[in-house]
């Protein structure tokens, strides 16, 4: 993170837009956590378990081959 928080520093001069860019980043952690609660809490009261654990079984083998898919497209385009 302060990696993160030192290449936008450097990319974006002082002004409003480094401000911006900034708060929208610190903003995105908890977004994503209040958002993950409402959109899990939907699926949950609305369908059964065994979904939950089937969307969390296929959740690693998607993360694992949209990277790669993204990567090979633009190295080796149809």
């Amino acid at each position: 993170m302060p990696n993160a928080i030192g290449i936008i520093g450097t990319t974006y001069p002082p002004g409003r837009m480094r401000n911006f860019v900034l708060g929208s980043f610190g903003a995105t952690g908890p977004l994503a956590g209040y958002i993950a609660g409402i959109v899990g809490g939907l699926i949950f009261e609305n369908s059964s378990c065994k979904w939950l654990f089937i969307f969390m079984r296929a959740l690693p083998f998607e993360a694992q081959y949209v990277p790669c898919y993204s990567l090979t497209a633009q190295l080796y385009p149809i």
